[in-house]
């Protein structure tokens, strides 16, 4: 497990290193073309056109290190997730510094209160869509209650509860943005249980 986990992220590492230089080389070409068009070695709709495939291609690279940076978070929110701080410590320490971070706390605690806050009028509505804005508009007071307590700096906020929250507010089977409405309570229960324990 430990070398698996190790050799994935290493390879993420060696993803996004290489992404980043190739992105880097995108833009100096760009800044060349740019040069070379000003001194007309090349005509300005040739410059043009390699100035924004080089753009492009650089932008390519970006999105792909974007990806990797993604990957490496799933792995290691997962991780956080399971307990296993032993695997890959260094990498899950730095993992847990930003999510407890307070600017990400911030952003998870407003991201909540955007959950509950009215959004949709009702007769644009499914009737799954209706049970589930209902249940939310019955947990509005437990939610903000939550938000409050991840955005504030007196009580500590283990990393695990802000990957269970980061998981209720970004994935595709979450209670929160797909139901059933019966799950949201118990998904909301257990990052309070995660809380109280800490506090």
């Amino acid at each position: 497990m430990t070398a698996t986990v190790s050799d994935q992220l290493e390879e993420i590492r060696g993803e996004r290193r290489t992404a980043r230089h190739r992105a880097v080389g995108y833009l100096g070409a760009i800044l060349a073309v740019a040069l070379a068009g000003g001194v007309h070695f090349v005509g300005e709709p040739g410059a043009l056109v390699a100035a924004f495939a080089a753009l492009a291609a650089s932008l390519w690279w970006v999105a792909i290190e974007r990806r990797a940076t993604w990957r490496r978070r799933a792995l290691l929110d997962d991780l956080i997730l399971h307990g296993w701080r032993n695997v890959a410590r260094a990498d899950v320490v730095e993992r847990e510094c930003e999510l407890t971070a307070r600017r990400n706390r911030r952003l998870v605690a407003r991201a909540l209160e955007n959950h509950v806050a009215p959004s949709m009028p009702v007769g644009v509505m499914s009737p799954p869509r209706h049970q589930l804005a209902a249940e939310l508009r019955r947990q509005r007071t437990r939610v903000r209650a939550l938000a409050r307590r991840i955005r504030s700096d007196d009580a500590p906020v283990p990393p695990v509860a802000l990957v269970l929250l980061s998981q209720l507010l970004t994935d595709g089977d979450s209670p929160l943005l797909v139901g059933p409405a019966e799950r949201i309570a118990p998904a909301l229960e257990r990052v309070e249980n995660i809380l109280d324990r800490a506090a």
